[in-house]
């Protein structure tokens, strides 16, 4: 049975792998990096244009928010060396996000993009990207 909303995680990062394409980045989904402890992780999407790097996560509705963010971060701090010219990490929530997980996200300085239908998110998400190629 095929999934056609996007608080399903093959709907929403087919649909981000578009947009980021649209916007000429290079993207591989799913992408593992090998960190610095030598851990292998998974990461949804990585994508990259000529200045920069985006990471983007769906968060998985079965965690915690507030694990699934610190699990983000700690597998970002371990593949830091190999990932050139981060600029950004979003989060896809499927739901509404906790307040301790946006918090986190936000410590962390990372985007939450929270799932409300596919037109509000498809702008939103263009919105970021179009800031990050500003100059």
């Amino acid at each position: 049975m095929s999934c056609q909303k996007l608080s399903c995680k093959d709907e929403a990062i087919s649909l981000v792998r578009e947009i980021l394409a649209e916007h000429g980045y290079l993207v591989e989904s799913p992408k593992r990096l090998e960190g610095e402890s030598g851990t292998t992780h998974k990461f949804d999407i990585l994508a990259k244009s000529k200045n920069n790097s985006i990471i983007i996560e769906y968060l998985e509705p079965h965690l915690p928010d507030e694990a699934a963010v610190i699990a983000l971060y700690a597998k970002i701090i371990d593949v830091r060396s190999t990932l050139k010219n981060l600029s950004k990490t979003f989060l896809i929530a499927p739901s509404k996000m906790s307040q301790t997980g946006k918090t986190l996200a936000k410590q962390y300085e990372f985007i939450v993009l929270e799932v409300k239908d596919r037109e509000s998110f498809t702008k939103e998400f263009k919105t970021h990207l179009k800031n990050l190629q500003s100059p």
